[in-house]
């Protein structure tokens, strides 16, 4: 699926300041299916600009900046975090209106974002945007994004 656009101000993104901190203004998003289920999303943020490091392999920082999990009851599966240690960064939300789908990005006890997600990621990124959805995702094509990037 994608690119889209995930923006602070849209509505269909709306979720995104949440997740990402008060800074995050503009990012696009791809989402790739593996043969066996698996998902990979890519990010490029666009705002703020992205630092460059002046290390190359900054061995001390974390790693990648979130996985997710595919739980069958997001909100359960939150509150255990919250009950080991860990913390909500948004409440759990309805991520599709007319789909039974539940999404909550929350942190582990050492500060590493685990993103739950109630369905596969076949099922909800397969298909998108998901008929039913109240507000159209911005999607982005090649040209659109090379225009932006100059």
């Amino acid at each position: 699926m994608g690119p889209r656009l995930l923006a602070a101000t849209e509505r269909a993104t709306h979720e995104t300041p949440g997740i990402f901190g008060r800074k995050f203004r503009k990012a696009y998003q791809a989402h790739l299916l593996l043969g066996n289920g698996v998902g990979l999303e890519l990010f490029q943020f666009i705002e703020p600009q992205v630092e460059m490091p002046s290390e190359n392999m900054p061995y001390w920082n974390r790693g990648p900046f979130h996985i997710a999990l595919t739980h069958p009851d997001v909100d359960a599966c939150a509150a255990n975090i919250v009950a080991h240690g860990g913390r909500k960064r948004i409440e759990p939300i309805d991520f599709v209106p007319g789909r039974p789908w539940r999404l909550c990005y929350c942190e582990d006890p050492w500060g590493n974002v685990v993103e739950i997600m109630s369905a596969s990621y076949a099922e909800i990124f397969s298909n998108w945007p998901q008929p039913g959805m109240t507000e159209r995702p911005t999607m982005i094509s090649r040209s659109d994004a090379d225009a932006v990037l100059g």
